[in-house]
Formats: C-alpha cells, sequence, structure tokens
C-alpha cells in the first residue's frame, strides 16, 4: 500500500542507481541548455516541476514504494505480524481450549464420551467453514458498527497463496474503533460456539469452538501491539497483507 502521491514500486528493481545518475545528467542539460534540450520522458511515476521564464526543470523521483512510505508521508508506525509464527501459536491455542472445553464439560456432566460418524464429521466441516466466513463478515460489521465505515468500502475475501480468509476497508478507523472490531469475531464466532457446546454437551461445538477461538490468535497478536498506542491514532490496513498503517492524529493523510 502507497501513501502519498502513487509511484510503481520495484518497477525498476535493481537499475536505480543507473535511472538516478541518468536523471541527474538529464538535469544538467536542462539547466545549461534549457532552449536546445529536447522535452524529456518521465521515468517513472510523478515529477515536481520548477518554473521560470527561461527554462523548465523536471526532477524524476526514482524510489520504491516502501521508501516512499518511510521518507515522505508514510505512516508514523507498521504493524504486521508474523504469519507463521502466529499460526504455530494458533494451533497451540486451538489445542489447549480443546483440552480445557472437554475438561469442563466432563465436570459438569460427570462423563466423557466421544461419537465418529461420516455425518458428524461432515457437520464439522461444514460448520468450520460456515464459521470462517462469519468471522470475516462479523469483522465487516465491527468496521461498521465500532468504525462507521460505508459497506461500499469494504471487502473480503480468501488470500489463497497465505491461506488465510481476510476482510478489509481502504477507509481510516481510530485505533479504538478497529480494536473492538478486531475482537468482534472472537466473541460471536468462538465464545458463542463454546457456550453453546458446554449447555447441550455437544463434543462438535466444543471443537469448532477451539478452532475459531484458535484461528483468532492474528486478531489478538495485533490487538497486543494496537493497545500499546493511543486511542485517537488513526489506523489504514493493508489491502493484501496482515499489515497495518497507523498515523498520529492531526495528519494530512491522502
Amino acid at each position: 500500500m502507497l501513501t502519498g502521491f502513487p509511484l510503481q514500486a520495484d518497477a525498476f528493481r535493481g537499475h536505480g542507481f543507473n535511472l538516478l545518475v541518468t536523471a541527474f545528467l538529464r538535469g544538467f542539460q536542462l539547466v545549461l541548455f534549457p532552449q536546445e534540450s529536447p522535452p524529456s520522458t518521465p521515468i517513472l511515476g510523478n515529477s515536481f516541476q520548477f518554473i521560470n521564464p527561461t527554462y523548465s526543470l523536471r526532477v524524476y523521483l526514482l524510489v520504491r514504494g516502501d521508501d516512499l512510505m518511510e521518507d515522505f508521508s508514510g505512516p508514523d508506525k507498521i504493524i504486521e505480524i508474523d504469519l507463521p509464527k502466529v499460526a504455530k501459536s494458533g494451533l497451540w491455542v486451538t489445542f489447549l481450549t480443546l483440552i480445557g472445553l472437554l475438561v469442563v464439560d466432563g465436570l459438569i456432566y460427570q462423563e466423557l464420551s466421544f461419537t465418529f460418524t461420516v455425518w458428524n464429521v461432515l457437520f464439522f466441516v461444514g460448520g468450520y467453514v460456515l464459521l470462517i466466513i462469519l468471522h470475516e463478515l462479523f469483522h465487516l460489521l465491527g468496521f461498521r458498527m465500532f468504525g462507521n465505515v460505508p459497506w461500499k468500502s469494504m471487502i473480503v475475501g480468501m488470500n489463497l497463496k497465505l491461506g488465510i480468509a481476510y476482510a478489509t476497508t481502504d477507509r481510516l478507523m481510530t485505533n479504538k474503533a478497529i480494536q473492538k472490531a478486531l475482537l468482534l469475531p472472537f466473541w460471536t464466532t468462538g465464545v458463542v460456539p463454546a457456550m453453546i457446546g458446554l449447555v447441550t454437551s455437544n463434543g462438535i461445538w466444543l471443537g469448532l469452538a477451539a478452532f475459531l477461538i484458535g484461528g483468532a490468535a492474528g486478531d489478538f497478536a495485533m490487538y497486543k501491539e494496537l493497545r500499546k498506542l493511543p486511542d485517537d491514532w488513526l489506523v489504514k490496513d493493508d489491502p493484501e497483507k496482515p499489515k497495518l498503517y497507523l498515523f498520529k492524529p492531526g495528519r494530512n493523510i491522502q
């Protein structure tokens, strides 16, 4: 994601130095021989133009998108989670949550039994897929409820390369609002199924709850980092990566 004016990131990877020298020499030519120099064609992205009655000099910025974000109108802080690390912690949370729920269920009903059938497996798989979809939809609902984000500015989908589902928006939200939106699916698709499973003593519901609670590990990782910052900071979600850009209030963000 780029902030400020757009540049084509990595369009000339490995050739930045040569292009910079070319632009530098071209600038000298324009200054020394303004009338004789043919008009130039932009190499990349945007340009600054300095005009006086005698000549026109264009200076082209040959920078990558990441450099632009850091050096110009970039965020004050970036939060990016380590997916392999989060996946590992999510597995542990899933396992420990499942054990804990089964223990609680056994203490309540004084018995613990398991029944495996084809229908139970199908119900679990179908329920898991449905709850994952609901998990992302509840993120969108959180954007609307807590961040007042219009429905038309929301996107939900799946990144097959990373193996994750996602819900995002191109609108800015306050830190306080996005924290609430991050945790809303944990309560609705994790805690609620766990309560249903304990009330009905249903192992399928308990298993689904454990998987969805473990699946919220990424949300909790971001929530943990966001809590370290003031509530009024502005947050923008990356549309492709598990990354958040944060800006101090009062910034002129494009």
